[in-house]
């Protein structure tokens, strides 16, 4: 029985990641590497992309079937570019020698030579971007059935009618391609299409008003303002990388329709979306899966709260937000967008519910109570910014708290708090990680940052160190309470 149990598991595992046309094993497509034959692979081919992922890993189980169909397509390319995956919980030395230190972490490699993968995370978006570093920055178009091929292929297609030595078009046209992500170009000089589509440029899209004409003459300026004006959606999903990289690596303004369900709200936000394109962007967002339910978690907006809009600015690194309370109307979204264009607005921040009670050491500060228990107290405060998901911070818990009870004797003059950061926000202060720890001294708003040992002892002795009033140890009494 035993030995039948492992000829049948040899059997399973031998047909999973059997040897394939890449000469390695493969598992959709997708070759399956090791220790032992990665050096070989990265080598043996002039372009690789190499995920490195965890088996358990929730994000490389969302990128999986997307990393297979973009293998696919990129067996057959020209030049072909195999993807490559690494199991990091199990080949530990390979994930440590490349830096790998989330999941899943993407490696390109060229000639051996790695760098870093910064494209998107959806087939299309790993085609494009592998397709543009390893091949002309436009393709030759040569029939009819091509371009049909390419428009199916590929959401956003720009391809130049004409001829290579007709004018400075194609010059521009090419000059442009080499120095665009996220978009593939193609050039046909053929004559019955250039008899079909006329000497131009045509911006093919799987969405929208699927195509867009530059006739004339233009400059590298006006090719660059037509692909800008015309290859995102009117309101643009927020999934994917293509909103990453254009709101947030971008710092562009967006107005963001956030729903759960479709109904009339959806098409009056369209409607009012393409009546003021290019005022700002327009994007639509859920707020109970993928990327548009992280983007609503840090912005604060609840299931319970949709349909709702929110206009976000990504500015110097801080990200402005700002309430609608009106009517999801046009007349409402018209009056609100004049407003953030002329200043009017104030911006939002985070705050979750005022405690009932806040007996204990350490005390629960939000949003709205920050000034009192903190910047306008009289007090010095240590705060920590805390995640309740934070694996360090539930470590830290139990020794700050204990360090709380070891100073509650100087009550009249500390405050030990701590902020949930997943729920509130406090302006002026930045936290980029957790536990994040800032002191603040009595009377002065600018908080130093605590950059003493995380343990009870360190904590006490930071603050004794720090303190801007004079230090008393406990009496007796006070050591028992």
């Amino acid at each position: 029985m035993k030995l039948c149990t492992l000829l049948i598991a040899t059997l399973i595992i031998s047909s999973v990641f059997a040897t394939g046309s890449w000469g390695f094993k493969e598992e959709d497509d997708v070759i399956v590497a090791e220790t032992s034959t990665f050096d070989e692979i990265i080598t043996k081919h002039d372009f690789v992309l190499v995920e490195f992922y965890a088996p358990w890993c929730g994000h490389c189980k969302k990128l999986t079937p997307e990393y297979s169909q973009a293998a696919a397509v990129l067996k057959k390319a020209d030049p072909a570019v195999p993807l490559v995956k690494v199991d990091a919980t199990i080949e530990k030395d390979l994930a440590t020698k490349y830096g790998v230190s989330g999941f899943p972490t993407l490696k390109w490699f060229v000639k051996g030579t790695e760098s870093e993968y910064n494209g998107g995370r959806t087939k299309a978006e790993i085609v494009e971007w592998i397709v543009k570093k390893t091949g002309p920055s436009s393709k030759s178009v040569t029939s009819a059935d091509q371009l049909k091929e390419l428009q199916d292929e590929h959401k956003v297609l720009v391809v130049y009618f004409g001829s290579a030595d007709s004018d400075a078009k194609y010059a521009t046209f090419l000059q442009t391609a080499s120095t665009t992500d996220g978009v593939i170009f193609g050039h046909s000089f053929d004559a019955a299409m250039l008899a079909e589509y006329g000497n131009r440029v045509v911006l093919f899209k799987q969405f929208d008003e699927k195509r867009n004409d530059l006739d004339g003459d233009f400059d590298a300026a006006a090719m660059t303002k037509f692909l800008e004006d015309n290859r995102y959606e009117t309101v643009m999903p927020f999934e994917g990388e293509e909103p990453i990289q254009r709101i947030f690596q971008k710092e562009n303004a967006a107005l963001v329709l956030f729903s759960d369900r479709t109904g009339d709200h959806e098409t009056a936000f369209r409607t009012f979306a393409a009546a003021n394109k290019g005022r700002i962007i327009f994007a639509s967002s859920t707020t109970n899966e993928g990327l548009g339910q992280r983007l609503a978690e840090y912005i604060g907006v609840k299931s319970e709260d949709a349909p709702c809009v929110r206009l976000i600015h990504p500015t110097g690194g801080d990200l402005h937000k700002y309430e609608y309370t009106g009517s999801m109307d046009t007349e409402g979204w018209t009056a609100y967008l004049e407003r953030f264009e002329s200043g009017a607005l104030e911006r939002a921040f985070k705050s979750a519910e005022a405690p009932a009670t806040n007996e204990d050491h350490v005390k629960v500060v939000v949003g709205t109570t920050f000034d009192e228990f903190v910047t306008n107290s009289g007090k010095d405060v240590l705060v920590e910014f805390y995640a309740p998901w934070c694996g360090h911070c539930k470590t830290l818990a139990p020794k700050y708290e204990a360090a709380a009870k070891q100073l509650a004797h100087l009550s009249g003059k500390l405050t030990i708090a701590k902020v949930d950061s997943t729920e509130n926000e406090v302006p002026g202060v930045q936290v980029q990680g957790f536990p994040t720890l800032k002191y603040w001294k009595a009377g002065n708003p600018t908080p130093i940052d605590y950059d003493g040992e995380r343990e009870t002892e360190g904590i006490v002795s930071w603050i004794k160190k720090n303190a801007s009033f004079e230090w008393s140890e406990p009496t007796a009494t006070e050591a028992d309470l």
